[in-house]
């Protein structure tokens, strides 16, 4: 769909946005087939992507993982002589995990080509691009804008969508439909971070067809909103991104909206045995709903099994207290939620939850008390009627 820089067309719908979420569904279902039975983790270049990825993932059947990458090129723009460095790199190895790349707009393919040989030298299982058409875009008049052209065309190795751009103000396609890109609603789209391995806070949050469903640009728009009503200026340079940064940190810290927690726990395993499992100081993070200010500390989590001697994975409980964190939350709220989580999905014949944590609302506003911290506890079944029971695992919590 070539342009010349007199072409009348620039600046018309050149696709409807039906058609386009028609074939982003086609992409989705072809991702979900190819990648059967896995999780994929689809990598994202920053910005552009954002509109494609948001519509992508709500198509793809599978869990998914998101992590992001941003690179800049310099001396002729992205053109045969211009220079390719890295900005962000990506949140976690990608080693021995199917990859799909996700990038906008192809120029001259250096970009491309720079983060092909980067991923595919990190060993991942498999590598696939899902990318726009290539070749070079057509300018209009001066100060008008630039419109590149769609191409839908797909094999078995590579996804091929568009997108259009303009000077100051750009359209962008979503599951919405087509809306204005400018300082005051910079559409972006689906967000979260890959999975990380280790250590017990390292579980990460899937990003799920729910989570997508946050209204980002609606974010957005409310955060530039409150800096300008604080009196800052949300166009200077050093928060003219800020907005977007902040609707993709609510996006991660409250993923726990819209996910199931207790499914963790569906998961259980024969073992015989008929003790206490105690899994102490797993991290969490959570947000103070009266504030929106982060409270943070460690969980300790323990059970009876049930009379069947049936226990969970120890990394399941790690992902409950993760997941029923990220959300706005009060620190009682959450220490019940996990105790009941675990009652309900285990029958143990005992549960017992501890939650320490430090909350910002106290530390840095109000009566301003760092270091502070919040001990609440749940306690069920032996733990709650068994005095003997319920001081032994307070013990081991303790570490006395």
């Amino acid at each position: 769909m070539p342009f010349t820089d007199d072409d009348e067309r620039i600046g018309e719908c050149l696709i409807s946005a039906e058609a386009i979420q028609d074939r982003v569904r086609e992409i989705g279902a072809r991702i979900t087939a190819d990648f059967a039975g896995r999780e994929p983790v689809v990598v994202c270049v920053l910005k552009g992507a954002y509109a494609f990825v948001t519509d992508l993932v709500r198509c793809i059947d599978l869990p998914v993982e998101l992590d992001f990458i941003s690179v800049a090129s310099y001396g002729s723009a992205t053109r045969s002589s211009g220079v390719v460095r890295l900005l962000k790199d990506l949140d976690e190895s990608i080693a021995g995990r199917d990859v799909i790349l996700v990038e906008d707009i192809i120029d001259s393919g250096r970009t491309l080509r720079y983060l092909r040989r980067s991923l595919e030298a990190r060993d991942p299982a498999r590598c696939r691009f899902a990318r726009c058409s290539p070749g070079r875009p057509r300018r209009a008049t001066a100060g008008a804008s630039t419109t590149w052209g769609l191409n839908w065309t797909t094999t078995t190795t590579s996804w091929v969508t568009g997108s259009m751009r303009g000077n100051g103000c750009a359209t962008s396609t979503t599951s919405r439909g087509t809306r204005p890109r400018n300082g005051s609603d910079r559409s972006t789209g689906a967000v979260g971070r890959t999975r990380g391995e280790g250590d017990a806070h390292s579980t990460g949050v899937r990003v799920s067809k729910e989570q997508s469903e946050m209204d980002l640009s609606r974010i957005e728009a409310a955060v530039r909103e409150i800096l300008a009503a604080i009196g800052e200026d949300p166009d200077r340079e050093g928060l003219s991104d800020t907005p977007g940064r902040v609707a993709r940190m609510f996006a991660e810290t409250c993923a726990g909206l819209h996910m199931d927690p207790a499914r963790h726990l569906d998961t259980t395993f024969a073992a015989d045995h008929d003790e206490l499992v105690l899994v102490r100081d797993i991290p969490f993070y959570s947000m103070c709903e009266h504030h929106l200010v982060p409270f943070f500390g460690r969980a300790h989590v323990g059970y009876i099994p049930s009379v069947d001697g049936r226990i969970t994975g120890l990394s399941k409980l790690a992902r409950l207290v993760d997941e029923t964190s990220r959300r706005p939350q009060v620190q009682e709220r959450l220490t019940t939620q996990v105790a009941d989580s675990m009652e309900r999905a285990l029958a143990p014949r005992g549960v017992v939850v501890v939650m320490e944590a430090e909350h910002l609302c106290m530390a840095m506003r109000g009566v301003r008390k760092p270091g502070t911290l919040t001990v609440t506890s749940a306690v069920r079944g032996l733990f709650r009627s068994d005095s003997s029971s319920r001081a032994e695992v307070m013990r081991l919590i303790s570490g006395s």
